[in-house]
């Protein structure tokens, strides 16, 4: 009994940890153009932001899932210039001032 009791609380407790996440998947509902607000709104607040001369980097930990109680956070960026989306996606090449 003790050990079923058990194997829900682990349920429940690893599907309250897996609903918290975003899904890198929300990445794919961003669009080149989109205002902060809309982003905010797709992927919550980022992990951290920086700010140079009108060019804003929002920095994301999403969730990619192997299976609906395993994943692992990577790292997103949105570059947004005068408050809309300019570029979108992993790491590389997302530094402020930087254009690839």
């Amino acid at each position: 009994m003790k050990n079923k009791i058990y194997c829900l609380l682990l349920l429940v407790f690893s599907l309250a940890l897996t609903s918290c996440a975003v899904s890198s998947k929300r990445m794919n509902d961003l669009s080149i153009g989109m205002s902060k607000k809309d982003v905010r709104e797709i992927l919550g607040e980022p992990v951290d932001t920086r700010a140079t001369q009108g060019i804003e980097l929002l920095h994301y930990e999403l969730f990619i899932y192997l299976s609906p109680f395993h994943g692992y956070p990577k790292k997103y960026f949105v570059r947004l210039e005068n408050g809309n989306v300019t570029e979108y996606g992993q790491g590389v090449g997302f530094e402020p001032g930087s254009r690839n």
